[in-house]
């Protein structure tokens, strides 16, 4: 009976999960977004790169110029395409 009790309480739990809204992106029309853990993540569109290094709560300009792609493997090492100069 007990092992129910538990079973119905954690199930109970997890079907309550909800979204919970981060921060506001610093820019129109998100294109692309990439997490690399539970906390650092990169946004962009067109012409401008945004990091979060707290799950999205806050976000920082990294780079504006012309965005094609971008693709990181780590929170420091990764690639963008642009077609300027960077």
């Amino acid at each position: 009976m007990k092992q129910i009790l538990s079973f119905l309480l954690l199930a109970c739990g997890v079907l309550q999960a909800q979204w919970i809204p981060g921060g506001q992106l610093p820019i129109l029309n998100p294109q692309k977004i990439q997490f690399v853990s539970l906390t650092t993540g990169w946004v962009a569109n067109s012409d401008t790169l945004c990091r979060t290094t707290n799950g999205g709560t806050d976000w920082q300009i990294i780079h504006t110029a012309s965005i094609d792609d971008f693709y990181f493997t780590t929170s420091t090492n990764g690639w963008m395409m642009s077609n300027l100069y960077i």
